[in-house]
Formats: structure tokens, sequence, C-alpha cells
């Protein structure tokens, strides 16, 4: 009869190529790192160990992260191993393994060594209880780097690990460190884009004041030389300057709103507004830069007014892109601009007959940083779509567009009222 012994390791070498496999595919499941030392640690107790600890190393310290038993009764006992933390005067084996790079094997757990594992005495008296035979201490090795340790213990009677199950639990533990070592990297990663989006929409912010501020003072100054009727060349070098500063503080109104959009922090603070005054605002934003280009822009409506209760500033921006977008695409033709009311929603189309969209760009033109081959002969991002587009569906409302190449587009936005 085969010892128990021998059963076991027939199972391992039977069948790593398999689990191998089989773990490859569920260690590339997710890039959550805490979700991937967990599924590291159960992959172990459920196939090879009783016992492991998973120990990583950050900002050059180790630091233990997971305990899991195969047995729920022994895992009040393991849990206890979070309160003995990894120190390299007393975790010999974890540390030696370490530094070293190469596993350690302990074939046999017995008084002697118990006696070297930790100057704990709670420590000691935990091992005992969880009664391990044979124990192995894998380093984590990613991109030539030790991120961390593995320790995996067997309780099983008669058993004692071998080298070759060393060299099997090592496959093993290259894997995982991969696996662990990319989901730490995608974390960090994540960490620094929300760190970029804080700083942008900070600058963004910061910035927004003093461009106001400069914007109403060059439309004060051009309001007051149109009164003195004066033509010296001052109108007009204020008069481009109010359109600079005006693109200036969309561009940074379409930072600010992508960093709120990317963070899950895009508000809608709705309140009781007029859909035909909004427009008339927006529209008379435009007034200058339509007469400069020589575009005329008309809006129709057959209602004195269409109140709802909307975010006016965030409606406001998406107006602007929209009118925005028919002056710069509209191939300096005129732009229509109409409001009505359809079955409880206000419908706003804003449409242009300038150089269109094909079929295809039409599907991803809501996109991020999406701009058709057309409109990269045209200066922007490709972001104002994109920003309008979510304003608009967290108003619980939708915009699309009809369009064909060369001949114009009509972006319709539909809001409840």
């Amino acid at each position: 009869m085969l010892s128990v012994t021998m059963l076991v390791m027939s199972y391992i070498i039977k069948d790593k190529i398999q689990f191998l496999s089989n773990a490859s595919k569920i260690l590339s499941k997710t890039l959550d790192y805490n979700i991937t030392l967990v599924s590291v640690a159960k992959l172990i107790v459920d196939n090879i160990a009783d016992f492991c600890i998973i120990d990583i190393i950050e900002n050059g310290e180790m630091t233990r992260v997971v305990v899991r038993t195969s047995k729920r009764s022994d895992q009040q006992v393991a849990n206890k191993f979070f309160n003995f933390l990894p120190d390299p005067k007393n975790k010999l084996a974890i540390y030696d393994a370490a530094t070293s790079e190469i596993p350690i094997l302990i074939k046999k757990v017995d008084k002697r060594w118990l006696k070297t594992i930790s100057r704990i005495k709670e420590e000691k008296e935990a091992v005992k209880q969880l009664d391990l035979k044979s124990m192995v201490f894998a380093p984590l090795i990613s991109r030539g780097k030790v991120i961390g340790v593995i320790t995996i213990g067997s309780s099983k009677d008669n058993f004692s690990y071998t080298p070759d199950d060393v060299l099997f639990i090592d496959e093993i533990a290259g894997r995982a460190a991969l696996a662990v070592d990319n989901a730490r990297l995608f974390s960090e990663a994540q960490q620094a884009i929300q760190s970029r989006d804080e700083f942008i929409s900070i600058a963004s912010h910061e910035l927004k004041t003093p461009l106001t501020s400069i914007l109403l003072t060059l439309q004060f100054a051009v309001r007051r030389l149109k009164k003195q009727d004066r033509d010296d060349g001052i109108l007009s070098a204020i008069e481009t300057g109010v359109l600079q500063t005006r693109r200036l503080s969309a561009l940074m109104n379409d930072l600010l709103n992508i960093s709120v959009i990317t963070t899950g922090k895009l508000k809608i603070e709705k309140e009781k507004a007029d859909l035909v005054d909004l427009l008339t605002d927006t529209l008379s934003s435009f007034d200058l830069e339509s007469k400069k280009n020589g575009v005329r822009i008309k809006f129709k409506t057959d209602r004195k007014k269409v109140v709802g209760m909307w975010d006016k500033v965030r409606l406001g921006e998406v107006f602007s892109n929209l009118v925005s977008n028919a002056l710069k695409y509209g191939d300096k033709k005129p732009i229509r601009i109409k409001l009505s009311v359809v079955r409880g929603r206000a419908i706003i189309e804003i449409s242009d007959k300038g150089i269109g969209i094909n079929e295809e760009e039409k599907k991803h033109i809501f996109e991020l940083f999406r701009r058709t081959i057309a409109a990269k002969n045209f200066k922007g991002m490709g972001v104002g779509l994109y920003i309008s587009n979510q304003i608009v569906e967290a108003h619980k409302g939708k915009i699309n567009v009809q369009s064909k190449e060369g001949k114009g587009s009509t972006f319709i936005v539909e809001l409840p009222l």
C-alpha cells in the first residue's frame, strides 16, 4: 500500500502541469491587489498545503498580508500570526529566503528547529497547535526583484516536502509574484492617475478665477470703446484678447470637467431654470466670435419659456460646446438652433452645414479624445462631446447626432422637464 507521502507526491507530480495552467488562469482574473493575494493563498491551501502566509515587502519592510489554512477549525489559531510581524532577528527562515532569493526547505519540523523559528513564546505555541510537519519558504520574485515571501506548511502525518516539491512550489511562487506585482503596479498607476486628476482639478479651479477676472475686464473695455466709437485698432486688439481668453477659459473648463468625471465626482445641482433664457445667454456669449467669422446664428422656438429642474451651469457648458463645434466645423455657414417640447421632454437641436461625420465615426463621436478624420485639421482635444454626453446623461437625458459627411451635422439634446 502506498504511504500518505507517496499519495500526496504522486498527486502533485501527476497534476502539476494542469495545476500551473489553472493557477495562471485564476491569478489573471483580477488586477485588484488584495484579491490577488487572497487568491494566491487560497490556491495553495486548496491544493498543496494546509497552511500559508504571504509577507510582502513594501518600502523596504516586510508586511504580513495574508494568513490562510485549509481547515476552518485552524483559521482562528492561524490568525494569531498577524500579531507576529516579520522581524529579521526573529523570522530567520523568511528573511533568509528573501535575501538569498532561494527557497528554503524544512523537511521536518522538530523541537530543535522550533526553537529557532521565533523568540516569541505565543508564536511557537501557535506553530505547535497547527501541528505543522514540513515547511517551505519561497521568495516571490518579479522583474528580478524580491517582492515578498510565501510560507507554506503541511500538517499531514508522515509527510515531508522534497526538493522536487520545492522546485514546483518555486514555480508557483514565480507565477504568484508576477500576478501580485502586476496588481501592485496597476494599483500604483490608479493612485497616480487619481493624484493627477486631483491636481488638474485644483489647478483648473485656481486658474478659473484670474481668467474670469481678465475676461470681464476685457469685455468692459470693449463696451466702453464701442460707446466712444473709436476705430484706432485698440478695439480690435481687445476683442481678440476676449476671444483668446474665452478659448483658454473653455479649455480650463474641459480639463476640470474631465477631472471630475474620471474621479466620479461630477455633481449635478438642479434648480428651477428656463431653457429659453439659458440658450439666449449662451448664444450672446458667441456674438463676438460669430460676427468676426461672418457666421449667422439663428435661434428658433415657439415658446416663451421652457422651465424645468436643471443644473444651469452644466447645461450652459453643453450648449457652449455644441455651438462652439458648430462654429468650428460649420464651414462658416449659418447655424440653426431650435428648442421645442415633445411629450414632456425638451428637445434642443443645434445644426450646421459643415464637414459632417461619416457613419462609422458617428458610433464613437461621444468617446473621450475621439475625433473624426476631418476634424483633425482643426485644433482641439476631442473632449467637448464626451463631457457634454456625461452631463446630459447625469440629467437623465440623452444626446445624439444626425449627420452626413460633407452635408453638416445636427446634435439633438433631449432633457426631461
